[in-house]
């Protein structure tokens, strides 16, 4: 009898961790996001989303890393240098307001600087009809295959959704389904903040385009194509509406001329690249592509009951002290899992915000500041075996070295190369801002 009872239990125990560490590898909530912060992220490198797992409204903010306005030019200060030696001297003799000035008007860049800056995509809105209330509601983002994940039951019927970027098919794919057909119509529309983007429909295709800052930052093609399975399907007026389907297919493309082709010819493109391949097809070469990195580091912390709970209920109870080791291992994963989202090979390094942003001015422009927090975005990349996704950030050092030569001999009047606490895509390395952090010529 005693053997029996321990094997039951050894089971029960065994049980119990296969449970825990399955949940270890997501973050998880009961209820929708409130807001921005609380919206789920997912990304490919490139094209990023922050999904909100709505109910009657899904909100998924989009973003595509080339997606920068162009300020005035950055100009050095030149023959800066030969104030060099009288700043020194004022530094040394203590008087520091004086050195501070001198340095601000002979140093820094004073003339045609105005900041570029990282901004939104847009929005994509998806209105369902029906859903008034609704229980069992669960939102999930699954670290182990990358994916975004909305549960709910609703007058009997059970609804699932599942939103994630593909790195294989470059694009953001949404699919929604219920265990019962007929049941999923809605209203579907994509828009953004700002200054004049266009939005047409065509050949059930949502497509936005716009010529970012009022003419002064990139140009943008963003392609969304509806695709229901049973049903029927409308253009109304920029909005495409679906009626009756069994499930619901999105796919999403988006290109700029940060690098020199048409948005419109890299979106068709980038859609050619999924076409004939069905949904399972799809989420699996994604998920095999994602694991590749990720599978590479595993991080087994002692589970507790805590476990068992919502991601933001165990944040909670460490303010009251509650032992939940394994949150820890959760936090650790979902570092790798950003940054893997983020940064992948061939694309730009992750920015102030990774590649994540709401909006058209966005806190410190959402740039690359180099005074320390794009060393941040890299620290997991070499200690937790992704080694590959700290090149697109190693490239963008080598790409600054041109300009930084000219910062180097013009402002200091010395060779090599030199950049200073922040920069952006167009890889200014002028000294800017205030004396205090602007001169920082240690970005190189």
């Amino acid at each position: 009898m005693k053997i029996g009872k321990i094997v039951l239990q050894i089971i029960a125990a065994l049980m119990l961790v296969s449970q825990v560490t399955a949940q270890n590898q997501k973050l998880w909530y009961d209820q929708p996001a409130n807001n921005w912060n609380e919206a789920l992220p997912i990304g490919n490198g490139r094209l990023g989303a922050m999904v909100f797992g709505g109910v009657s409204e899904e909100h998924i903010q989009l973003n595509e890393e080339t997606i920068w306005t162009r300020g005035a030019k950055y100009e050095d200060n030149i023959e800066g240098y030969k104030s060099i030696p009288k700043i020194r001297n004022l530094i040394f003799e203590g008087r520091y307001a004086e050195a501070e000035q001198l340095c601000k008007t002979k140093l820094l860049t004073q003339r045609n600087a105005k900041s570029s800056c990282y901004q939104t995509m847009g929005d994509l809105l998806i209105h369902f009809e029906g859903l008034t209330s609704f229980d069992n509601y669960k939102r999930e983002l699954d670290l182990n295959n990358a994916l975004a994940i909305t549960s709910f039951e609703s007058k009997g019927v059970k609804h699932k959704r599942r939103v994630f970027s593909s790195a294989v098919d470059q694009a953001i794919v949404f699919l929604a389904e219920a265990d019962k057909p007929k049941q999923i119509s809605c209203t579907i529309q994509i828009s953004r903040l700002g200054d004049g983007e266009l939005v047409r429909a065509e050949n059930n295709t949502l497509i936005m385009s716009q010529h970012i800052n009022n003419g002064s930052g990139v140009k943008f093609e963003t392609q969304l194509k509806v695709i229901p399975h049973g049903g029927s399907i409308r253009i109304e007026g920029t909005s495409i509406r679906v009626t009756g389907a069994n499930k619901l297919e999105l796919r999403l493309v988006a290109a700029t001329d940060y690098r020199g082709e048409k948005p419109s010819e890299l979106c068709a493109d980038y859609s050619k690249i999924s076409e004939g391949k069905s949904f399972n097809k799809i989420v699996k070469d994604h998920v095999k592509d994602y694991q590749h990195y990720f599978n590479r580091v595993t991080l087994k912390l002692t589970n507790s009951e805590s476990a068992k709970l919502p991601t933001n209920a165990r944040i909670n109870g460490q303010k009251d002290g509650v032992s939940d080791p394994s949150l820890a291992a959760l936090y650790f994963q979902f570092g790798r899992y950003l940054l893997i989202s983020s940064s992948r090979p061939g694309c730009l390094p992750a920015n102030l915000q990774g590649i994540w942003c709401k909006d058209l001015n966005p806190a410190w422009f959402s740039d690359y500041h180099l005074n320390i927090n794009a060393q941040m975005n890299y620290w997991p990349a070499e200690v937790t075996n992704l080694s590959e996704l700290h090149v697109p950030f190693l490239e963008y050092i080598g790409e600054l070295r041109e300009r930084g030569r000219k910062t180097a001999k013009e402002i200091y009047g010395v060779n090599g190369f030199v950049a200073h606490h922040r920069s952006d895509v167009w890889h200014f390395t002028s000294p800017y801002g205030a004396p205090q952090y602007g001169m920082w010529p240690m970005g190189a």
